[in-house]
């Protein structure tokens, strides 16, 4: 459900904004993100709160971490000084 949209507008064809980018390029490095989890690029699922313990692991935290920096932005700035 996370990239949907931006799955839609790429198999459609219609012009995509910053935001809908930025999810095609998050996909690349975490294809699945849900309430409980994500997969990384290299495939493996982690659940959200266990130790970060590989690189792979610690850059999908990262991408994580813009990632709701990104959806704050989407819900509650000012939409007209975008």
């Amino acid at each position: 459900m996370n990239y949907l949209s931006s799955l839609l507008l790429d198999a459609t064809g219609l012009p995509r904004d910053s935001r809908a980018l930025y999810r095609s390029a998050l996909r690349q490095a975490l294809p699945a993100v849900n309430l409980n989890g994500y997969r990384d690029a290299e495939g493996t699922w982690h659940w959200f709160g266990e130790t970060v313990e590989t690189d792979a692991q610690q850059k999908a935290e990262d991408a994580l971490k813009s990632y709701a920096i990104v959806q704050y932005d989407q819900l509650f700035k000012d939409r007209s000084n975008r």
